[in-house]
């Protein structure tokens, strides 16, 4: 039998994968799995012709998709996956199979696409495609627009709305005594030791506007890419 607590963390093995799918669905167990699968009619299950009261017919259709999901959670390659289940799995969870199969990363071909282009993890593209979904539906692209303007500023010899981001940084937003720490890429208020191998820059600084501005470029320019190969960008 598998069990949620144990390690389920190698994705090169098939039953991780799918304990992974299952989890993103709010499901824990077989069980849960195999009403979801029979009830949506993503499966189906031969019985004999029987009279007997209809829960115990559904209860005993249930437990022969559950022992199926069983062995699939116990299995480490989708060698042995039915095609009726294959299907099942991909419809339901959304999912390629290939990345059942262990050819790819990412839940979806569009998504493994994304990452080696972008580098962006599948939760961050995920966030990105709902994204452009809320401002389709909306009818409007204020994210889109805003990223735009962004990077017409930065093309700019100006950068009139990036400087204003700076300018509030250091008058508003930060405290007398901030620094920035280049390896983490985080903010500190306590001054370093000076003992300490990392490299802080003063956020008061004319080093820490530049820092900003250019990972704010290389941030834009990353949603700008996403959003524009999202589905329903447009």
């Amino acid at each position: 039998m598998a069990y949620r607590t144990l390690d389920h963390s190698d994705m090169n093995l098939f039953k991780n994968r799918l304990w992974k799918l299952m989890e993103n669905k709010g499901i824990y167990t077989a069980e849960g799995l195999a009403k979801n699968l029979y009830d949506n009619h993503y499966v189906s299950v031969k019985q004999k012709e029987s009279y007997d009261d209809p829960s115990i017919i559904y209860h005993r259709a249930i437990d022969s998709v559950k022992n199926k999901v069983q062995r699939h959670l116990n299995s480490n390659t989708a060698k042995k996956l039915q095609g009726e289940y294959a299907i099942a799995y991909c419809k339901f969870f959304d999912c390629s199979a290939d990345y059942l199969f262990g050819n790819i990363e990412c839940r979806t071909h569009d998504n493994q696409f994304i990452q080696n282009e972008t580098g962006l993890s599948e939760p961050a593209i995920e966030e990105l495609r709902l994204l452009a979904l809320f401002d389709s539906t909306l009818g409007t692209e204020p994210d889109l627009n805003t990223i735009n303007i962004l990077l017409q500023q930065l093309s700019s010899k100006y950068n009139n709305i990036i400087h204003t981001i700076t300018s509030y940084l250091r008058s508003n937003g930060l405290s007398e005594d901030s620094w920035y720490d280049i390896r983490s890429e985080k903010l500190s208020e306590k001054k370093p030791a000076m003992n300490t191998d990392r490299v802080h820059i003063p956020a008061h600084s004319d080093i820490f506007d530049n820092l900003l501005l250019m990972d704010i470029e290389k941030r834009i320019i990353n949603l700008k890419n996403e959003l524009k190969k999202a589905p329903n960008a447009n």
